[in-house]
């Protein structure tokens, strides 16, 4: 049996990539609106989210019980290859058109997020279908393990 706190301790050890807070602060104070979209945990996006102070996040989740029991069954929000529905859903509530959305990826899988009028930027592309998938589609691809990086490809500098 997985226990809710065995999750959170799995994850406590995890850090965040260099340049991860610097960037949602400066992307927050230029007024712009910071959404994670992960088909991972919530447990863990929850928790990445608090660290760099971002405005929403989704993410899938485990079930459990009234003692924090982990169940069988779990919560699917974001399928991996159809992140454009939560995009969609999250534009639409904040009132953002898709010609001010940037969606930043590492996975051939992330290139849902790409609504039609909007931009996508591969980051640190370390698979090769991911680097396949990216070339194909003609994004831009900044290959660094520094967030502070996408700076000039998300209107920063």
């Amino acid at each position: 049996k997985i226990h809710r706190d065995d999750i959170f301790r799995a994850f406590s050890g995890c850090k965040l990539m260099e340049g991860a807070k610097e960037i949602v602060k400066e992307l927050k104070d230029a007024g712009i609106h910071v959404a994670i979209i992960s088909a991972g945990v919530d447990l863990y996006v929850q928790s990445i989210a608090a660290l760099v102070k971002a405005d929403d996040w989704i993410a899938n989740g485990f079930e459990f019980d009234e003692e924090g029991w982990m169940l069988d069954s779990g919560v699917l929000r974001v399928p991996s290859k159809s992140k454009n529905d939560s995009i969609e859903r999250l534009i639409k509530m904040i009132g953002c058109p898709p010609e001010r959305l940037v969606s930043i990826g590492d996975s051939s899988m992330d290139l849902s997020m790409k609504i039609p009028g909007s931009k996508f930027v591969g980051f640190n592309p370390t698979r090769e279908t991911a680097k396949i998938a990216f070339k194909e589609a003609g994004v831009i691809v900044v290959d660094s393990n520094n967030l502070a990086d996408l700076r000039p490809h998300i209107g920063l500098e």
